[in-house]
């Protein structure tokens, strides 16, 4: 007792207060990195799971949009990462060899630039209670006695009561102002869209089979119902005239399986509906009736804010074209989802219009300090 009175009244030494001391910190350190350590861990797993959300949502988008692409094929017009036609698509013989047949197109941003290359889908936009496709009689388009072209919907100036507008036919997508695709029921052997390239090929250079032979496809004209809802105008896209494959050489095969170019069907150039309804082939027997498909232009790319900026801040963007001062230009793109590293677009064979993309995404934890 008399020890432990005399503690009392005397206090702790200094060195006594400095080991207590240092434990208490190397204690609070502990406590702290402890703590840091399971913020860390539920930051980690919660931008993972926010991510995984992320990825998902942007996945249905796409995926849906691929899923109605078939618009896109032998139409639209970009090269793939060995410069061959991406969405070339080969309906009349399967492509040989195999070497030539596939596609990829990476989407990734290059050193020192804040944007990748983009893709293009021409995808399929109806409502629930509209048709696909829907087929324009050549009753509706030419004058009976001259032949001459008069309209897509030349019917309604006849009589108010018939035609292809939505308040006679409900489920028709000719509405005033709308985004529509214009085109042939049937296929046509094409010499200006090989499986190796779309540049249009001099008459007599080009045949329907071989290692780079003329693609089968229909004629094709994207444009806008006009506001008197009796014909549609083409529209360019800005800053990518060639964006769309609009022109064409339609052959017939001769016993040589050479292609011979039609006169009237050399480096032919869709850029009205006119000119797509004259110059359509006629297959005797078969069904050559033109058809309409409610569509939108879409494009997707990546995007960082600055050139040095970290992969975890890039993002993927959907943008959708509109009609801006008589073309087609891109509103305001929405981001889809953030920290994608690149997106790898593939093709098996030509032969198959299926498209498959892998998300190639930024590891977050390398980023977290």
């Amino acid at each position: 007792m008399k020890f432990l009175k005399s503690a009392l009244q005397n206090g702790f030494t200094m060195v006594e207060m400095s080991v207590a001391l240092a434990l208490t910190a190397v204690l609070g350190m502990v406590i702290y990195g402890v703590m840091n350590y399971t913020n860390r861990q539920s930051k980690i797993q919660t931008e993972n799971i926010q991510d995984l959300i992320l990825r998902y949502g942007a996945s249905k988008v796409l995926v849906r949009d691929i899923a109605n692409a078939a618009p896109t094929f032998n139409y639209i017009n970009i090269k793939d990462d060995d410069n061959l036609p991406f969405f070339v698509y080969s309906q009349n013989e399967y492509c040989q060899p195999a070497a030539a047949c596939s596609r990829k197109f990476t989407m990734e941003i290059p050193a020192n630039n804040t944007l990748s290359e983009p893709i293009f889908f021409l995808s399929v936009k109806g409502g629930s209670d509209e048709m696909i496709r829907f087929g324009i009689d050549p009753s509706m388009t030419f004058d009976g006695s001259t032949n001459s072209y008069l309209g897509v919907n030349y019917e309604k100036v006849v009589d108010s009561t018939t035609g292809i507008s939505k308040d006679i036919i409900p489920e028709s997508p000719w509405v005033e102002d709308r985004i529509v695709l214009l085109q042939s029921a049937n296929s046509f052997y094409d010499c200006s869209s090989t499986v190796n390239t779309f540049s249009p090929d001099p008459a007599g250079n080009c045949n329907v089979t071989g290692t780079n032979f003329a693609t089968t496809r229909q004629m094709k004209m994207l444009g806008k119902v006009n506001s008197d809802e009796i014909d549609m105008t083409f529209y360019a896209v800005a800053s990518r005239p060639n964006l769309l494959k609009n022109k064409y050489n339609i052959c017939r095969p001769d016993q040589n399986l050479n292609c011979v170019i039609n006169p009237n069907t050399a480096n032919l150039t869709i850029t009205t509906s006119k000119d797509l309804i004259e110059n359509m082939p006629y297959i005797p027997g078969s069904d050559n009736l033109a058809s309409i498909t409610p569509v939108e232009l879409i494009r997707y790319h990546l995007e960082r804010p600055a050139a040095n900026s970290p992969d975890t801040k890039i993002v993927l963007m959907r943008s959708v074209a509109t009609i801006v001062g008589g073309q087609l230009s891109f509103e305001r793109a929405h981001v889809l989802m953030s920290g994608i590293q690149s997106i790898v677009f593939t093709r098996k064979n030509v032969s198959n219009p299926t498209i498959e993309y892998k998300l190639i995404k930024v590891r977050y934890q390398s980023a977290i300090k």
